[in-house]
């Protein structure tokens, strides 16, 4: 600024630094009213939605049901649709020349019965490509929120590690702000107040400027919609995940293919289940992928490896739990013990008992204490439950290493299948093109729906052999859910090595065989 001091600049420089406090402020505060501009555009977006299904229902609906209604009275009252209907009172729909107080009243029950079914199967899903008003109205809402979320804890950081220096900078640097100030200030108060204001300029412009958390948030309110259909192309689970949390009135999940009949769908999707032992928040494929499990009560959960079969088998036991039960078993190769443990305690509230080999001591803390034991397909060969002694839940990781009738584990795991009623396999292995092998696991879970597949085996075509299993088997894969899954996230996981892995392992490092070395973490199982 030089040696004189320019009194408008510094006024204008004082006047930044309070907009700037008082803007970081209300940003911090804002959340609250982004998330009710979300539900509301949400909102909006789903009754114009279900405007538009029902609009396009015919009254002709109504004639389906061989109830004796004539639509043509409707139709000549210009009525057509489902919505237009849904909209008139019982007393309206009598008033229609040639209905009756019955007629108007079946009419009546009908259409809330189609209208609460299509409320069930509506789905909010965005569509970024040919967007309506709505779209674009929820996807402004959400980019908002989204974007200042992603600022606000550094907005919050930065805002209290320099408040208290943009403060007094500006209070020094009054007395340069005008020419009244600066005629009664001492020359060294002139010198500090130039010097405040070079500082209060590079210190609002370096932590508060247009690239810094400050300068994103303000982008971000300014973003043209062009840029927030590409923000969500980009990160659509985000946007979803954001959707879930704050409108859970809302079904924001894309209907995938299950195989199953409608009535048993409607079963499963009606399932209760209580989380309130989960630490985590699970997605809406995951969701359903619990019910299923829970209402089923022995199956095969079959996801594509990265959708998640553990946490949902953690939440199933957490389900279980919140409704009374108390001891779940875990049953999983050696070399990802030390994961689950991790992970049960990470996304649940379940306690972890580890049970290794024929460790009696860990086992009776189990029996005695509940939650969740976990232990090995060698360890279920070594150690013995008492026979009238029953538990809740049987989780069988990997469970393709049980597929062969004469191997010892899978004798030692018909033994523990007899002792609990839910029993959840797991393999990210596609089983279904293994007929043989899948009859024999569908026959540990479901012995009649394994009678049925024997049976259609050889005459039946694969869709019809997927649909025999449907209630047994379910499998998700990444093209199923690709809109709920978050961006690649790659986590580190270490594994340790046993007794007799250890010795091999340093037998392979003294050899110098780098292939060895490699073999020694996923080669255990089959020593």
């Amino acid at each position: 600024m030089g040696a004189k001091a320019d009194h408008k600049q510094v006024k204008e420089l004082i006047k930044r630094a309070g907009e700037t406090e008082t803007f970081l402020r209300n940003a911090l505060d804002s959340q609250k009213n982004e998330i009710a501009a979300v539900r509301q555009a949400a909102d909006a977006f789903y009754n114009e939605r279900l405007k538009n299904t029902l609009e396009g229902i015919s009254v002709d609906i109504l004639a389906q049901g061989k109830q004796g209604i004539r639509v043509s009275y409707l139709k000549a009252a210009d009525i057509t649709n489902i919505y237009q209907l849904s909209k008139l009172s019982e007393p309206v729909i009598e008033a229609i020349n040639g209905i009756g107080d019955q007629s108007a009243k079946k009419i009546y029950t009908l259409t809330q019965q189609i209208v609460d079914n299509t409320k069930k199967k509506l789905s909010v899903r965005i569509n970024a490509d040919e967007p309506t008003q709505g779209d674009d109205a929820l996807i402004r809402a959400l980019f908002t929120l989204i974007c200042h979320d992603a600022e606000r804890p550094q907005m919050h950081e930065i805002y209290k590690q320099n408040r208290s220096a943009v403060q007094g900078f500006a209070d020094t640097a009054a007395a340069a702000s005008s020419a009244m100030k600066w005629m009664f200030a001492s020359k060294s108060k002139k010198e500090e107040a130039l010097k405040a204001a070079e500082m209060l300029e590079q210190l609002l412009e370096e932590k508060f400027g247009e690239n810094s958390p400050n300068g994103r948030y303000r982008g971000a309110t300014t973003a043209d919609i062009t840029e927030c259909r590409a923000h969500f192309r980009e990160n659509s689970a985000e946007y979803y995940s954001a959707l879930e949390k704050y409108c859970k009135h809302l079904d924001t999940s894309e209907a995938l293919q299950t195989g199953l009949s409608e009535e048993l769908l409607a079963e499963i999707e009606a399932q209760e289940i209580d989380l309130k032992y989960m630490k985590a928040t699970l997605r809406g494929y995951q969701n359903f992928g619990v019910k299923y499990a829970v209402h089923q009560k022995r199956t095969l959960l079959g996801d594509e490896m990265g959708l998640g079969k553990t946490i949902q088998a953690i939440a199933c036991m957490a389900a279980l739990k919140a409704a009374g039960k108390h001891h779940f078993m875990v049953v999983c190769p050696a070399s990802v013990l030390i994961n689950w443990a991790r992970e049960i305690e990470k996304h649940s509230q379940l306690a972890v008992t580890k049970v290794h080999g024929a460790d009696e001591e860990s086992l009776l803390h189990w029996r005695e204490n509940g939650d969740v034991a976990v232990t090995t397909y060698e360890s279920i060969s070594r150690f013995e439950l008492p026979e009238k002694f029953t538990f809740d839940m049987l989780v069988v990781d990997e469970a393709h290493y049980v597929k062969n009738p004469e191997a010892q584990r899978t004798v030692a795991m018909q033994k523990l299948l007899a002792k609990t009623e839910s029993v959840l396999y797991m393999s990210g292995t596609p089983l279904v093109n293994r007929v043989d092998e899948m009859c024999f696991l569908v026959n540990c879970l479901q012995p009649e729906i394994s009678a049925k597949l024997e049976n259609v085996k050889n005459i039946s075509t694969a869709d019809q052999f997927r649909q025999e299993l449907a209630p047994v088997y379910l499998r998700r894969v990444r093209a199923d859910v690709l809109k709920e899954l978050p961006d690649l996230i790659e986590k580190e996981q270490w594994c340790e090595l046993s007794e007799k892995e250890q010795s091999i392992y340093r037998e392979a490092v003294a050899s110098g065989n780098l292939m060895a070395i490699r073999q020694v973490s996923w080669q255990m199982e089959e020593l």
